[in-house]
């Protein structure tokens, strides 16, 4: 009985000698397993971060993909200069750029220098004069609907400026101005003075500042006081033959005397803007061809012109010519002028040309639909190294046409329908 105790005793001591080191034993092995599972979160967490930083996306959003170049050319035109045969001062009473008829009143020559406010007078009655057409004829403005457009935008944006700037009286004569030129008259007919009227008032006024004799247009068109004695050197005729060496030599030309030169009237429906260009753009027109013209020293508009001449090459450079035949504010008054030329314009879905892709033989993009990828068809309206214009395909359920505000795929490793990516 003594040993079995003895003997209990012992195992007991030894069981509670070899405990503490179970125990130990036990917490190396639970924190070997949390350090592993930690290794493993990471290892998978760096694996999916791996995978997604081959991916890249954009939104498809409109916009618009332009091509071309920039040009410093010269304006050639049909003008007829107008002369007078006496000496004297001469006082346009019609605006710089403004549309005349054939025979109509432009101005006056006095012997003494007028009273400047007479004048400004006399330039008002004979703009209502003409707005409202003579012998009720329409007014000149309806003869020319691209000038007309570009007369009444600017007076918009002058009336819209002047309310900014609280210049009600200016306001009030441009709206008046815009109602005249829409037909409108902004009158009722028994306030409306009529052409006899305006023209008697108009006499009275001459009268008053000395009895100017009157300069009327030799034909209709547009009127300009810029004469410089070059108008010879950018005909219509010049233009039909020039080459780079005739635009250079037009370089070094400087304005003549204009002897009794007072104005002139231009020919406004066609005219010519010619630019000496590099080989390399020359090569991107072709004869016949449509291009946009931005004379930004002058508007922020852009018109539509054809291609109607390239010439040969001399020493890397073209002629370029295209011919117009619309409205520029300022362009009949300027000689030399810079343009930007846009040979290709194309509108719609814009993105990175890396997105598109051929499955199958048909062309489109991938989107991420519900963290998967999805392929949309496209067309393919315009690409160039960077850039690609493309256009929704209809699709019959709807989900599988490209839409804006879609998240469309740049790059990743690989792309299959229905691929989770996310």
């Amino acid at each position: 009985m003594e040993n079995s105790e003895n003997n209990s005793v012992m195992v007991s001591q030894r069981q509670k000698r070899q405990k503490p080191g179970k125990q130990k034993k036990s917490k190396i092995r639970t924190a070997a397993l949390i350090f592993g599972g930690v290794v493993l979160i990471y290892i998978i967490c760096a694996v999916f971060v791996s995978l997604n930083k081959n991916l890249s996306t954009t939104t498809a959003l409109k916009g618009t993909v332009s091509e071309g170049f920039r040009a410093s050319g010269y304006v050639f035109r049909d003008q007829d200069v107008i002369n007078s045969d006496t000496g004297g001062y001469f006082e346009p009473v019609v605006g710089e750029g403004d549309r005349v008829k054939k025979d109509q009143v432009i101005g006056y020559v006095y012997s003494e220098k007028p009273d400047s406010e007479i004048i400004e007078q006399i330039k008002s009655l004979n703009s209502q004069l003409q707005m409202r057409g003579i012998d009720g004829e329409a007014a000149v403005y309806t003869g020319d609907m691209t000038y007309a457009e570009g007369q009444i935008s600017d007076a918009i944006r002058t009336m819209s400026d002047d309310r900014i700037n609280r210049d009600l009286k200016s306001v009030a004569e441009n709206k008046q101005k815009i109602k005249l030129m829409l037909g409108n008259g902004g009158e009722n007919g028994n306030n409306a003075k009529s052409a006899q009227q305006l023209q008697s008032e108009i006499d009275a006024l001459n009268n008053s500042a000395g009895s100017g004799r009157p300069i009327t247009a030799p034909d209709g068109g547009v009127f300009s006081s810029h004469v410089d004695g070059l108008e010879d050197s950018f005909g219509t005729d010049k233009v039909k033959e020039a080459v780079p060496s005739y635009l250079t030599e037009l370089d070094n030309r400087q304005p003549a005397e204009v002897g009794q030169a007072v104005c002139k009237i231009i020919n406004n429906y066609t005219w010519y803007f010619a630019a000496n260009v590099s080989e390399k753009d020359a090569d991107t027109l072709q004869k016949g061809q449509t291009v946009k013209m931005e004379f930004f020293d002058l508007t922020n508009n852009a018109i539509s012109g054809t291609v109607s001449r390239i010439s040969d090459a001399e020493n890397g450079r073209k002629t370029v010519v295209i011919s117009t035949n619309r409205y520029v504010r300022g362009i009949y008054s300027a000689n030399r002028v810079n343009a930007d030329l846009v040979t290709v314009s194309s509108e719609g879905i814009k993105l990175p040309v890396e997105c598109l892709r051929v499955v199958d033989g048909v062309t489109g993009v991938y989107v991420v639909r519900l963290d998967a990828a999805k392929f949309m068809p496209v067309n393919v309206k315009y690409k160039n190294d960077e850039w690609a214009i493309v256009s929704a395909v209809d699709s019959t359920d709807g989900e599988g046409r490209l839409r804006i505000y879609d998240e469309v795929i740049v790059n990743y490793k690989t792309l299959e329908e229905g691929k989770i990516i996310r």
